[in-house]
């Protein structure tokens, strides 16, 4: 696994949460694995879809990216997921989150 970004991918970016997203999409589509199932490359869904950014097509496990400039505090936003509703938001049962901070 490579730890490191592909810096190039930021450039044409003024914004650093545009940097850090982009960074962490392209890390993540080509590095990251499942931590389910073990398998070796998730797949990326398309662009703008509520919740989920990526999924095992070994397990079918979903995960959000999180991504931005600074380092997390003890909590992470919760992108699509509306907490006003007043039933429990449906999100798939299987969901993860992972979060990556650029520095």
């Amino acid at each position: 696994m490579k730890l490191a970004f592909e810096e190039q991918r930021q450039a044409g970016y003024e914004s650093g949460s545009q940097k850090a997203r982009v960074l962490t999409e392209a890390w993540a589509a080509s590095q990251a694995f499942c931590p389910n199932c073990g398998a070796e490359r998730l797949t990326k869904f398309q662009n703008n879809r509520p919740v989920a950014d990526f999924y095992c097509t070994g397990c079918n496990e979903e995960f959000e990216l999180k991504s931005q400039k600074a380092s997390f505090g003890s909590r992470i936003a919760d992108g699509a997921i509306d907490h006003t509703q007043k039933s429990a938001p449906k999100v798939p049962a299987a969901m993860s989150t992972f979060s990556i901070a650029v520095t």
